[in-house]
């Protein structure tokens, strides 16, 4: 195999690949929001709410990557769900603008209702300065979480079912990419371990 034709299987490779860890950060919000609604603390538990945005934004709705409201209490606990990865391009006063009015629209479309909206922030650890971003947050009325440590505590969400779910649905996302890149397993090998 020529050099040319390897990187044309390594460009294939990599959007298999890429494509598959992009998703995985929905799997993981499915799965949250799947063992949360299957908690019954909640009268509606929907993934992806669309909630209208009033006021001098670009955008018309936010969608609420998991919502759950309590008609019987008046509660609305709205989640945004972080995975581990960094946008260093976000400030952290123009993120906490937005989340508050994220909120505020909330508030809003269901007076009377007491609402929360936070963050769930995989690995997040509020003594480490590299999350400072989300401290900040943390400091100004958007609370964020350690995401499997909040859904232990907070719901009694056991780590392991949600990481499973996660890790059993990205392999199997991942052999399917693979059976749609056609890449073959003599071009895998011959890409990875081949010195011709």
């Amino acid at each position: 195999m020529n050099f040319s034709y390897k990187y044309k299987v390594f460009t294939n490779l990599e959007k298999t690949v890429h494509g598959t860890k992009i998703k995985e950060g929905n799997l993981l919000e499915g799965s949250i929001h799947k063992n949360i609604k299957e908690t019954g603390n909640y009268t509606e538990v929907t993934n992806g709410k669309s909630i209208p945005l009033n006021g001098n934004t670009t955008r018309k709705n936010h969608k609420v990557d998991i919502f759950c409201k309590n008609d019987e209490q008046r509660i609305i606990r709205a989640y945004n769900s972080k995975g581990k990865s960094f946008n260093n391009t976000e400030s952290a006063e123009p993120l906490l603008k937005e989340y508050l009015s994220y909120k505020e629209a909330i508030q809003q479309q269901y007076p009377g209702y007491d609402v929360t909206y936070a963050i769930l922030k995989d690995e997040y650890d509020p003594n480490n300065g590299k999350y400072s971003k989300y401290h900040y947050l943390n400091q100004n009325g958007i609370p964020v979480y350690h995401t499997y440590g909040y859904l232990a505590e907070k719901y009694n969400i056991i780590t392991e079912t949600i990481e499973n779910q996660r890790l059993e649905e990205t392999i199997n996302i991942l052999r399917g990419r693979f059976r749609e890149s056609k890449i073959t397993k003599e071009e895998l090998i011959s890409l990875l371990f081949d010195d011709e």
